[in-house]
């Protein structure tokens, strides 16, 4: 906690000492892609945060996942110590509660969400857009946290660019990374490709000597485009393409195939995501014409002293949709009109016929939506929106509403009050079903057949507040949040199976709520500094004590949940041919749930982990030809530079996977060389 306070002094600091420069100007406006008619995020009734190009860069951030820690209210998480899979959590609450969108769509499965974090390479990100709580009704019903919304490079001039980075993970393993983008843009501008690829090599670590891996090996391609179309004077087509592919696998012997090891998690799948829009824009009208698909194919292994332990996965999204906006003068404002409806399809079959695990489920989703947002004056707008939703597995239509209200008492000053309701759905293949070891073979999840539908009241407050000093541009955010969920979806132990693994249940828990305040601050100073920083305190409980294990004292706080977590990113001399940064993540104290059957751990336990400080330092030095517009660009880093890395792993075969908390990966040494034509 001493160090969670320092982070808090520090920003705190900051604000005082700005505070003392004299004012000359506000701060720059940062552009949104959210909405159909262009603006800025201080026009937005919702709260919008941007993780821009620079942020990325800055965080040395080689995937989607590794950058979003740094926006407040955000935390990454690494839930397997053999697979290594990833979730977001927002506000506290799990992956499954954040709708996650690649150019304002949901094709983002839920299979994905277990691995698919770390499949989007940072190169085909222009920025991420991120709406805690409450947003926009053309979201949908399952963005309870808030959601987060890729967005695609669309590129303004022609350029290409390539770049190496070489990782030495724990000092040892070696960590290849290829990045290649291509941008072609026609003299009249109405044409406009831009294409992307990435390759990435890892080799498995194994930390603690026990001859079984912590960082799994990895082999992943990625390619991609995004192609834009003017067709006459107001007619757009966009088309985006992402091919992904992942050969993932953790555990020991890996010169035997799997079936062959003392224990193994492999994962080989093949992702393709397309959409398609057709929008026509008018002065005061648009209207947009989308569609997406996705496809995944799996083939996996989960198993211990040589079972038959190979599955596979099939996952197909369908997403059709149309969405028509009107902008027109109200009194003494604007009012902005929304109507959409959309049908999503979802099917998934997984399947692992040694442990007579099977999922088949058929989603189908059908929504309208309405939305008024009006702007009454210079201070004050108000959005107001409904969302019915028509979902297979759930027998009446429901509705989800949503309510902005934004205040500017001045210029620099913006007040926003968001209220949403959002409805999950009873099904299944979420984060929480992963399939996993403990207690010396393998964990699997059962549906409870009456499991109802979770529902949830989301509330945020924001006071944002930006202005700038000479020199100094400087903006502050305070944000509350308060989210009640009710029927919650939850884990609990009821024994084991026929064949002796673990078996998990997933029914419906007590009310749980969840409440917390974060701060953040974003400084740019001229020349030398770009500073982003965050801090989130919280508390997320159950009403009444929720029982995970059968031998172990219920508890009703959120399990793998800290009170406090934050960031900082710094960068120096950001313009400059040299430039150096630093990276912090910090993770707070935290229950975590530890099954027995390691050597270490023979019973089942809650454990408290301690707090970690995970911090990066980077440089980089920019060798600049005028001809074409060249660039080359050398950098040297050093991650977790306090190998701040979890030290209590369990060890063999009989090890719980889940245990596992902290960052990442431990210490690591990190080069890497770029080159640049026609560098925007």
């Amino acid at each position: 906690m001493n160090r969670a306070v320092l982070l808090l002094c520090f920003l705190l600091i900051s604000v005082v000492a700005i505070s003392q420069v004299p004012d000359t100007s506000e701060i720059q406006e940062v552009e949104i892609a959210s909405k159909a008619f262009g603006t800025s995020k201080q026009q937005t009734p919702y709260q919008v945060n941007v993780i821009d190009a620079n942020l990325i860069k800055r965080t040395l951030a080689t995937n989607f996942c590794e950058v979003l820690a740094f926006s407040g209210g955000l935390r990454t998480e690494t839930d397997c110590q053999t697979c290594n899979y990833t979730q977001l959590r927002m506000n506290g609450l799990g992956g499954a509660y954040t709708q996650i969108l690649i150019n304002g769509r949901p094709l983002f499965s839920s299979l994905m969400g277990l691995y698919g974090l770390e499949q989007i390479p940072s190169n085909s990100i222009e920025q991420v857009e991120i709406v805690r709580g409450g947003g926009s009704v053309a979201y949908g019903a399952n963005a309870i946290a808030g959601t987060v919304n890729v967005i695609t490079k669309a590129p303004t001039k022609t350029n290409f660019a390539f770049q190496q980075t070489f990782s030495l993970v724990g000092m040892k393993a070696q960590d290849w990374n290829a990045q290649l983008n291509g941008a072609f843009v026609n003299k009249k501008k109405t044409s406009a490709l831009s294409l992307f690829a990435a390759v990435k090599k890892r080799q498995a670590l194994d930390v603690n000597g026990d001859g079984f891996s912590e960082i799994p090996l990895v082999n992943g391609n990625s390619l991609g485009l995004t192609y834009d179309q003017k067709l006459f004077k107001q007619f757009n087509f966009q088309l985006n393409t992402f091919l992904l592919n992942e050969k993932r696998r953790g555990g020991n012997k890996f010169h035997l195939s799997p079936e062959q090891t003392d224990q193994c998690e492999f994962r080989d799948q093949l992702t393709s995501m397309n959409q398609g829009s057709l929008q026509w824009n008018g002065k005061k009208l648009s209207v947009q014409l989308f569609s997406g698909f996705q496809s995944t194919q799996r083939k996996h292994y989960t198993g211990v002293n040589q079972v038959n332990g190979w599955g596979t996965t099939s996952n197909h999204t369908v997403q059709t949709g149309l969405q028509v906006n009107y902008k027109h003068p109200f009194f003494n404002g604007n009012m902005w009109w929304l109507l959409g409806g959309e049908h999503l399809l979802d099917d998934v079959l997984d399947r692992v016929d040694a442990y007579q695990y099977l999922i088949d489920q058929r989603i189908d989703q059908k929504a309208v939506y309405l939305q008024n947002q009006w702007e009454v004056s210079e201070k004050w707008t108000i959005l107001g929106g409904i969302r019915l939703n028509k979902h297979s597995r759930v027998e009446a239509m429901y509705a989800t509403p949503r309510l902005a209200l934004l205040y500017k008492p001045t210029n620099r000053l913006q007040i926003r009050v968001n209220y949403g309701k959002g409805v999950k759905a009873a099904q299944v293949l979420e984060t929480d079903m992963h399939m996993a070891f403990a207690n010396g073979g393998v964990s699997t999840v059962l549906t409870d057949p009456q499991l109802k539908s979770e529902s949830s009241n989301a509330l945020t407050v924001t006071v944002d507040w930006n202005k700038r000093f000479g020199a100094f541009a400087f903006s502050l955010t305070g944000n509350a949040f308060y989210t009640e969920l009710r029927n919650p979806f939850v884990l609990e132990e009821i024994g084991q199976d026929s064949l002796g693994n673990t078996t998990l249940f997933r029914t419906n828990g007590n009310t749980a709520k969840v409440k917390g305040v974060s701060l953040e601050v974003k400084i740019l100073w001229s020349k030398f500094l770009q500073m982003d920083a965050g801090f989130t305190v919280q508390q997320a409980n159950y009403t009444s004590p929720q029982i995970w294990s059968n031998s172990v004292q219920a508890s009703n706080q959120f399990l793998r949940t800290p009170n406090d977590y934050g960031f900082l990113s710094a960068g120096l001399f950001p313009k400059s041919k040299t430039t150096g940064g630093i990276n912090v993540v910090y993770t707070g104290s935290m229950l975590v749930p530890h099954f027995g059957g390691a050597p270490e751990n023979s019973m089942d336990q809650l454990h408290v982990s301690k707090a970690f400080v995970d911090c990066s330092i980077r440089l980089q030095h920019r060798f600049h030809i005028h001809r074409y517009e060249q660039n080359i660009i050398i950098g040297l880093a050093l991650q977790n530079v306090f190998n701040a890395y979890q030290q209590d792993f369990d060890t063999t075969q009989n090890r719980d996977s889940n245990y596992i908390y902290g960052p990442s990966k431990p210490r690591t040494f990190q080069v890497s060389l770029r080159y640049e034509i026609g560098a925007e």
